[in-house]
C-alpha cells in the first residue's frame, strides 16, 4: 500500500466532494474514503485530445468541471458533448 501525503489526500477530497454533489447517491463515510483511495484527479486542456477511436484505455473520466466533445476526427463532425457529472470512457 501506497502512503499519501496530506496535499494529495485534501486534492482527492475536493475533487470527490466535487464530484459527488452531481449525483442524487449517498454513500457512507467508509465508501468515500475508498473512493478518494482510487481517483486520481487530472486536467486536460482545452483541445487536447484524451481517447481516440480504436484506443485501448483501462479507465474512465467521470467529469468533475467543464466539457469533453466526441467528435469524429477525419470530417470535425461533434457527435456528443459531455459536461459535468458524466462518465466517458470505458
Amino acid at each position: 500500500m501506497s502512503t499519501i501525503d496530506t496535499a494529495d489526500l485534501a486534492g482527492r477530497q475536493e475533487f470527490s466532494e466535487t464530484l459527488l454533489k452531481h449525483t442524487s447517491i449517498r454513500v457512507s463515510d467508509s465508501y468515500l474514503d475508498e473512493f478518494r483511495r482510487h481517483v486520481e484527479p487530472v486536467r486536460y486542456g482545452a483541445d487536447e485530445v484524451i481517447f481516440r477511436k480504436g484506443d485501448e484505455s483501462a479507465f474512465s473520466l467521470l467529469i468533475a468541471s467543464g466539457e469533453v466533445e466526441v467528435y469524429e476526427e477525419q470530417s470535425g463532425t461533434v457527435l456528443a458533448v459531455s459536461g459535468e457529472g458524466a462518465l466517458v470512457g470505458e
